[in-house]
């Protein structure tokens, strides 16, 4: 099966869980299923500019052909004001819509011009995310050949028209969670029958030796007040003034967003920046607890990819997936502003080495392993595609 898989941004260098699970899943669709796939994508790097970074064309990306459109036009200065005011007025009346997606980025009339060419060459697409004008206005071009993932997060977007518009255009809604097939299905109750849960399988390096000497809780993901890590600061700098004794750091390790500053000065914190895989999976494996504040995620890879290496999470209720793991996951605790220190507290003073904890931490990770390995997730691809 030939497949076109669009996606906003691609490449080694690209920080972002929607791009991280495009890239795995066409390298996986190629190894396991033998399929040909081409990835669709834009000339940018960055997410927040959209500024056109890698040359326009083709190029080869881990063995793909990866084809490169230029962005027409940065993200504009004006977007931050104008998600303000016109998601109530687009969700009620679908208007502006169009003005939305450009001002937003990337948008490239090249990109959408090639998937028009080309879709009679295609046996299938894959469109990665719901959010962007690529989606919004690429998918209706391929037609019925057009399946989507969507990584749907419960904020404005979501109900817009146009989102409602794609899931039932898509011949497939390929979403990564329960929670987010439940929210697929609020947003367009007539898809339940082709809205399926696959997920995304996991990819980690060996963990080596430690790396700090301390003991650690973990945020591992893009540094950004969207991803809430500017809560998760305050709330682990408010349990240390409490607690002057622990010797508990935090550690963030992720790309930091421009101008974002969050626990640059607090001795408690260290920030890792951007880490290799194997720095990842070794971070991960030797973390006390791995914490997240993000509110606003469709699947969660570093949340899966501790409890397979066995380790706590703790991680905010404010999001419905961790919900979900905090209720499917023996070692996984929710957490609210007001219980933070209580719930941390609880997972640092267990004894995880302890067997009836050692047991906890197994099951943890045999739930994960079962729901969460490529040789599922591709079978499931060969399913409803």
């Amino acid at each position: 099966m030939r497949i076109g898989l669009v996606v906003q941004r691609y490449g080694a260098g690209v920080v972002g869980g929607a791009e991280a699970h495009a890239r795995s899943l066409a390298r996986h669709l190629r190894d396991d299923l033998g399929w040909s796939v081409e990835v669709f994508t834009t000339t940018a790097h960055d997410y927040q500019s959209w500024k056109n970074h890698y040359r326009a064309g083709t190029e080869t990306v881990d063995g793909l052909p990866v084809h490169r459109f230029p962005v027409e036009g940065e993200r504009s200065p004006l977007f931050p004001a104008y998600r303000r005011l016109a998601p109530p007025m687009i969700a009620a009346l679908g208007a502006g819509e169009e003005s939305y997606y450009r001002l937003q980025g990337p948008y490239s009339p090249a990109l959408l011009e090639a998937l028009d060419a080309q879709a009679s060459a295609f046996d299938r697409f894959i469109f990665f995310t719901y959010l962007y004008h690529p989606t919004v206005y690429g998918l209706p071009k391929v037609g019925a050949k057009a399946a989507l993932v969507p990584t749907l997060h419960d904020e404005a977007p979501a109900w817009f028209p146009a989102t409602k518009a794609l899931l039932r255009a898509a011949r497939a809604v390929l979403v990564n969670s329960e929670a987010e097939r439940e929210l697929a299905l609020r947003v367009a109750p007539d898809v339940g029958v082709k809205t399926h849960v696959v997920g995304v399988g996991l990819t980690l390096a060996e963990p080596g030796a430690p790396l700090l000497p301390e003991p650690y809780l973990l945020y591992l993901g893009r540094l950004s007040a969207g991803k809430g890590v500017d809560r998760l600061v305050e709330h682990f700098a408010a349990y240390a003034a409490k607690n002057p004794r622990t010797p508990l750091k935090l550690v963030l390790a992720g790309e930091r967003d421009p101008g974002f500053t969050a626990g640059k000065n607090d001795p408690r914190v260290i920030d890792r920046g951007a880490v290799s895989e194997q720095d990842k999976a070794t971070l991960l494996a030797h973390a006390a607890v791995v914490v997240s504040a993000s509110p606003l995620e469709s699947l969660s890879l570093m949340a899966l990819e501790a409890a397979h290496l066995r380790r706590p999470l703790l991680l905010t209720a404010s999001c419905a997936i961790f919900r979900y793991y905090a209720e499917v996951l023996p070692t996984a605790l929710a957490f609210t502003a007001d219980d933070f220190a209580a719930k941390l507290d609880t997972l640092v003073n267990t004894a995880w080495d302890a067997p009836e904890n050692a047991t906890r931490l197994a099951a943890a990770k045999a739930w994960v392993d079962e729901r969460y390995s490529w040789a599922r997730v591709t079978a499931a691809y060969a399913r409803y595609l």
